[in-house]
């Protein structure tokens, strides 16, 4: 059965709309299946629902363009997370992360505050040409190995004590 993009559409409409006129593909099982499930360069007038996918291979989501938000949350990945050229009109809010290999953040071009508290390295941190046109908090770190800080440019005041 090799049907059209039209005449899939058509079938997906005749079949798997519920009774709240959604789409509902929820639920299917492909994992006897032994080929890889490509939903790729979908239109989505109103929401589109990814949730609960258990992928034993790769998850591979790419240019994404959202009129609304993107949630993505509670995500559980045993290989690596790779998250670049993001474009976000709004704001970007990455909490609560846990990483036992590297974070690397590079090349952030953020128009208002960028917050990055809380923060436990076993390895180490780095942060290096850090351009800031407000000011530059940093607080109760507390460092076992050494904390350099060469290099500083400071336009108002330098603030430091115990």
């Amino acid at each position: 059965m090799n049907l059209s993009r039209e005449e899939k559409k058509k079938w997906i409409l005749e079949n798997c709309v519920s009774e709240d006129g959604n789409i509902d593909l929820f639920g299917l099982d492909f994992s006897d299946f032994d080929g890889n499930v490509d939903i790729s360069g979908m239109k989505v007038k109103k929401n589109l629902y990814q949730r609960s996918q258990k992928v034993t291979g790769d998850l591979q989501q790419g240019f994404q363009r959202v009129g609304g938000n993107l949630d993505q949350g509670n995500q559980e990945v045993t290989r690596n997370l790779q998250q670049g050229f993001q474009r976000v009109g709004g704001n970007l809010d990455q909490g609560s992360q846990e990483v036992t290999g590297d974070l690397q953040q590079d090349f952030q071009r953020v128009g208002g505050n960028l917050d990055q508290r809380s923060q436990k390295v076993t390895g180490d941190l780095s942060q290096n040409s850090q351009k800031v046109g407000g000011s530059l908090y940093q607080s109760l770190q507390e460092v076992t190995g050494n904390l350099y800080q060469l290099s500083q440019k400071v336009i108002g005041n330098l603030y430091q004590d115990e």
